[in-house]
């Protein structure tokens, strides 16, 4: 580990790019009332016009998306960032930056003890 070294750029550019946030348009729909059912079949139809359009879920204007419904805000952006979708999956093994650090210290004493 002591010589692994992440290309930052290059890894929040691949972070970003494929729907990786899919689950968290459809989050987002649900936390304003919309029926589950509804909400990720609505973010279905939102990543397939995305996907028309050659573009990513954050690529999309505030117009496009209340096209498939008028519940969308602009704060649904801040809820596709990168950022947002990491710091969601704070479960045991998720992807916050919390459980991360928590991850790479296991990890680092897991290595100690086998070079002891």
């Amino acid at each position: 580990m002591e010589n692994l070294r992440v290309n930052v750029e290059k890894a929040r550019a691949a972070a970003t790019k494929g729907y990786l946030n899919a689950s968290e348009l459809a989050d987002y729909l649900v936390q304003r009332n919309l029926p589950f059912k509804t909400a990720q079949y609505t973010a279905e139809q939102i990543i397939l016009y995305a996907i028309s359009k050659d573009k990513e879920l954050n690529e999309l204007s505030l117009d496009e998306m209340r096209k498939f419904s008028e519940i969308i805000e602009k704060d649904v952006f801040e809820n596709l960032s990168l950022e947002q979708t990491l710091a969601s999956k704070n479960q045991i093994g998720g992807t916050s930056p919390e459980r991360v650090f928590e991850a790479l210290e296991q990890a680092k004493e897991s290595l100690d003890r086998e070079e002891n």
